[in-house]
């Protein structure tokens, strides 16, 4: 019982990390001013903060033992510089793989835990 409470809150732990991070960093791309939106070079480092902030805010998960990848839309496309966004979408996913307990779920969950944070804000910049 008690390794299965220990998954439960280091699964929880690790949902809530990623899903602040997808949200702050959704929330920057938000916020974005319009004419920095509408630059391919703007919008592309952008794109380089917003992951910068992912990586700053999930540096705690250990990347070497909880792979993730981080993705940013605007309007379901890459941000391309070519026009203002609607809406602005982070997506970060990542396997949760448990190294206390590998034995014990590896059978159940092979490779990893497939977790999946995804935040879509509307465009706010002006």
């Amino acid at each position: 019982m008690l390794a299965l409470a220990l998954l439960f809150g280091r699964t929880f732990w690790h949902y809530t990390v990623m899903q602040k991070a997808a949200h702050d960093s959704a929330r920057y791309m938000a916020s974005m001013k319009m004419s920095d939106m509408r630059s391919f070079t703007r919008v592309s480092q952008a794109t380089d903060v917003a992951f910068d902030i992912v990586d700053e805010e999930m540096g705690d998960l250990h990347r070497e033992s909880t792979p993730w990848s981080v993705t940013v839309q605007c309007d379901g496309i890459t941000c391309d510089g070519l026009s203002t966004p609607q809406f602005v979408r982070v997506v970060i996913r990542m396997r949760m793989i448990d190294d206390i307990l590998g034995g014990a779920t590896g059978s159940r969950f092979g490779d990893g835990l497939l977790m999946t944070a995804d935040v879509t804000m509307p465009y706010v910049g002006s």
